[in-house]
C-alpha cells in the first residue's frame, strides 16, 4: 500500500507509458555502457567496444536523460507525485548504467540525478544494488 498503479485511468496510462519508455528508449540508450563494460568482459570473457560506449554517451543518452529531467519537473516521482511502478521501471536501468561506470551529470540533469539517487537509496533497491556491486567487484578481482 498504496498501489503501484493508480486507479485513476489517466495516471495508470502515464505509468504504463513510463514503463514502456524505460523498457525501450532508456534501456536502449544505456545498454551499451553495461554491455561493453560489464557483460562482455566479465560474463562473456571478451572485450567490450569503448567506441560504442562513447557513441551512446554522446548521442543516445542526452535526449533520453533530458526528457526524463523535464518530465520530473518539481516532482519527486513521475506519476501523481507518488512512488509507482513507473519509478521502479525507470530507476532500474540506471542500476546497470551505474554498474558500467555511467554517471549522471548533476549540473546538466539535477532533478534526474536526485531522483535516481533517492530511488536507489530505497530498501527495495539498496540491498540488491550492494549485492550486485560486491559480486562485480569480486569478478573484477
Amino acid at each position: 500500500n498504496p498501489s503501484l498503479l493508480s486507479a485513476d485511468a489517466y495516471q495508470a496510462a502515464r505509468t504504463v507509458w513510463y514503463e514502456e519508455y524505460a523498457d525501450s528508449a532508456l534501456m536502449q540508450a544505456v545498454a551499451p555502457i553495461f554491455q561493453n563494460r560489464v557483460l562482455f568482459p566479465l560474463f562473456m570473457k571478451r572485450p567490450g567496444d569503448e567506441a560504442l560506449v562513447q557513441k551512446a554517451v554522446a548521442e543516445a543518452i542526452p535526449p533520453v536523460f533530458a526528457y526524463l529531467e523535464g518530465e520530473l519537473g518539481d516532482n519527486e516521482y513521475l506519476v501523481g507525485n507518488r512512488f509507482s511502478f513507473a519509478d521502479i521501471a525507470t530507476a532500474s536501468p540506471f542500476v546497470n548504467y551505474q554498474h558500467g561506470g555511467g554517471t549522471l551529470d548533476r549540473a546538466q540533469y539535477p532533478r534526474l540525478a536526485n531522483y535516481v539517487e533517492r530511488l536507489h537509496s530505497r530498501p527495495s533497491f539498496k540491498g540488491f544494488i550492494a549485492e550486485e556491486q560486491a559480486m562485480l567487484a569480486k569478478m573484477r578481482g
